[in-house]
């Protein structure tokens, strides 16, 4: 690029500052911002503007992001160069004498760095290529590790399961025995407690006789109780009757009490309303005279 005295030598450090980016897009677009105003130390700055204008004016996709250029690895080349190149593609659209615009160094060394990139990715996939068979065999003899540690552990487990079965058995047999020991006492113990139960069965007996027995005079002192029960109600079913007929009159002379203290409220009513006639029409004359006064103390 003639006139902007630009550093092309590389596709690293010569880029990072923005100002050969600024350089391509102002090369297209002369009005779209000064260049002169670019400052080295301005990267996010020198790089976010032309960016956005080679995007809107020329539709050059932003394939870059302003800080991965600042913080640039050898990774990012093959899409720096991809980049790029829109650029030239652009310039030829254009109309844009490469010759006079593009300097042929740095085209030379766009190239060269593809090519290196390439080989260094041939080489990267082949060293990759290797560790992947390493990492395979590396696999496989942990796999046949495992299959003899699981055939090993198999193994001992299932001898331990005899050794637990001939244990269980010998277990199961001492249970045996005892259970039947066991069965051997209940039953003894069975036998013993049915005798005495029959003993306490046949005292039982003897006492429930003796219940019964007692139990029969208790029922002939409660039958003469009862006779007995049976007048004392009787005597008493005279007196309640004797009762029921003085309610009876007591219920007459409280009906009769009711009546009389009715007629004595009404009759305290009248004369309590005749006083308070009387007193309205006191307080009328007084109010007529007490008018009267005035009206000849006002003649």
């Amino acid at each position: 690029l003639k006139g902007y005295n630009l550093d092309l030598s590389d596709l690293t450090t010569c880029w990072r500052n923005g100002i050969n980016f600024c350089a391509l897009v102002h090369r297209m677009k002369p009005d779209a911002f000064n260049f002169s105003d670019r400052s080295s130390n301005k990267e996010i700055s020198n790089l976010e503007l032309p960016f956005n204008v080679a995007f809107k004016e020329f539709g050059i996709p932003e394939l870059l992001d302003p800080h991965d250029v600042v913080n640039f690895n050898r990774s990012d080349e093959p899409i720096m160069m991809t980049y790029i190149s829109q650029f030239i593609k652009k310039y030829q659209e254009l109309g844009i004498n490469e010759q006079d615009e593009i300097d042929e160094k740095a085209k030379q060394d766009l190239e060269e760095q593809r090519k290196a990139e390439e080989q260094r990715r041939l080489e990267e996939e082949e060293r990759k290529a290797e560790e992947l068979r390493k990492r395979r065999e590396e696999e496989d003899r942990r796999a046949e590790e495992l299959r003899k540690k699981q055939e090993e552990e198999k193994r001992r487990a299932i001898e331990e399961n005899n050794k637990r079965l001939e244990e269980e058995q010998k277990r199961l047999e001492e249970l045996r025995k005892k259970a039947e020991e066991e069965k051997r006492k209940r039953e003894e113990e069975e036998l013993r407690r049915a005798e005495e139960e029959r003993r306490k069965a046949a005292e039982e007996k003897k006492k429930a006789e003796e219940e019964m027995r007692k139990a029969e005079e208790e029922r002939r002192r409660a039958e003469e109780a009862l006779q007995k029960e049976m007048e004392r109600r009787r005597i008493m079913d005279g007196q309640l009757h004797q009762l029921q007929l003085n309610a009876i009159e007591l219920e007459r002379l409280r009906k009769e009490l009711e009546i009389a203290q009715t007629k004595y409220r009404e009759e305290e009513k009248k004369r309590m309303q005749a006083e308070r006639d009387e007193q309205n029409n006191y307080a009328i004359i007084e109010e007529l005279r007490r008018q009267l006064i005035n009206s000849k103390n006002n003649e």
